[in-house]
């Protein structure tokens, strides 16, 4: 039989891909190139699924504009260029209506005001009716630092009194029945004492204390005119109403009818007196006609109650006693100064003077034990008894006269002590009715 002629791509696919076959073998399978290696797999060879190339090209392309951030559009915010930061380019500014303008030009102002204001008071406070002032995180320090202290004297005399009820029931039967009413006595006037002078604190208005020195300094910068004139104008207000609720009748036992005519005059002179003062000279006025009557008359009452303490505690011999006396006249002072005025000091500073009498009660026991220790080994008696030694070649009248003075030596010292220690003692409650009034006036001055 003739061959069929075959074309080349029949003769090509006749043709094994890997070598010719050799004869008589069997026909190969799928994978086997006829070396003798079986093929990778078995059974029928697997077409595996093709990605057409114009999709996995897309693909590429998606790829690689994503990494180098060269994204499409889409996918990016508003002026990002896919680099990782943002476009250099700002938006164009939208001018302000006239409503916000003014609302903007008035935040200002008031940032302004309210700078001004507080250089004003710091200004104020730093001229504190013209006396030195320390700076204000020392003078906190300080203030804490004293009543941590009278605190602890606080605590340091309960105890001393409960020390003395011991020594008190030691005694024997009747006199400690006559001891034990004393102290009962005086406990109960010093519980009295602090209760009325609690209830006055709790009471009474607090004092404005305005510094008028430091308004009258001030109104004189052009800066600080306006706030320093709207300051004064509160500060009359504020007196205003605290004169129409004095009554001289009832502000303090003491005044005398000269003093009390005078208070009327000045309160009426200064609530329905003349309108055209200002409100620096309305407060002039005030402190000359009104408040210096009652400067006065609370110097007067603080002199008596430091001579009282001077006399009270130069005659006991007690520290107990003394102590009993120093506290409970601070007390009935510190009260006499608060009704007299019809006004009280802010509460950390009622806190500083109740301080100052608790320092002063302590020191006031404590003065009168060193005072007693000085005398029973004091150099006095040494001297005289040096002086009568030396004076033996003199005669009899000059030894005469110096053993009497040496017999009277130890009553001369004890005088002598018990007056200064009382004398120290009237000082401490003197400086401590000072400073209440200057705490508790409602005006201060540079006088």
């Amino acid at each position: 039989m003739a061959e069929t002629p075959r074309n080349d791509d029949q003769a090509w696919s006749a043709t094994p891909k890997h070598g010719p076959a050799v004869a008589g073998s069997e026909p190969q399978r799928d994978g086997d190139y006829g070396l003798g290696i079986p093929p990778s797999t078995a059974g029928e060879g697997r077409v595996q699924p093709q990605v057409k190339i114009e999709e996995r090209d897309q693909a590429r392309t998606r790829s690689s504009n994503l990494g180098s951030g060269l994204a499409d559009k889409e996918l990016l915010r508003d002026g990002d260029h896919g680099l990782g930061r943002l476009s250099s380019t700002t938006e164009k500014g939208r001018e302000l209506t006239p409503g916000e303008n003014r609302q903007h030009d008035r935040q200002e102002k008031e940032q302004d005001q309210e700078q001004i204001r507080r250089e004003f008071e710091q200004a104020l406070q730093q001229r504190d009716a013209g006396r030195f002032r320390l700076p204000k995180p020392i003078l906190n320090f300080l203030s804490w630092t004293l009543l941590a202290t009278a605190s602890i004297l606080g605590l340091l005399l309960i105890g001393q009194g409960a020390a003395a009820v011991g020594h008190i029931q030691a005694l024997p039967r009747p006199l400690a029945w006559v001891a034990g009413v004393a102290a009962g006595g005086f406990a109960l006037i010093l519980i009295i004492l602090v209760v009325r002078l609690g209830w006055a604190l709790m009471r009474l208005r607090r004092s404005p204390a305005v510094n008028l020195a430091g308004l009258q300094e001030l109104n004189e910068r052009r800066q600080w005119q306006v706030l320093a004139i709207l300051h004064a104008d509160q500060a009359r207000l504020q007196l205003r109403e605290y004169l129409k609720e004095f009554e001289s009748e009832k502000a303090h036992p003491h005044l005398n009818d000269d003093e009390r005519a005078r208070l009327k005059n000045a309160r009426h002179y200064l609530l329905e007196g003349p309108q055209v003062l200002s409100a620096t000279e309305w407060l002039e006025a005030f402190n000359e006609r009104f408040q210096a009557i009652l400067d006065a008359v609370a110097e007067r009452r603080v002199r008596a109650h430091a001579v009282r303490v001077g006399i009270g505690t130069a005659a006991s011999r007690f520290p107990l006693l003394d102590q009993a006396i120093v506290l409970s006249t601070c007390m009935a002072m510190l009260r006499e100064l608060l009704v007299l005025y019809g006004l009280r000091p802010t509460t950390f500073q009622a806190a500083l003077l109740l301080g100052h009498s608790v320092m002063a009660t302590y020191l006031s026991g404590a003065l009168q034990d060193v005072t007693d220790g000085l005398s029973e080994s004091g150099p006095l008696p040494d001297i005289m008894e040096d002086i009568t030694e030396g004076v033996e070649g003199v005669g009899e009248v000059g030894t005469s006269i110096v053993g009497k003075l040496a017999g009277a030596a130890p009553v001369v010292g004890k005088l002598v002590e018990r007056a200064s220690e009382g004398a120290i003692n009237g000082v401490l409650v003197w400086r401590l009715g000072s400073s209440a009034i200057k705490q508790i006036q409602p005006v201060r001055s540079a006088r």
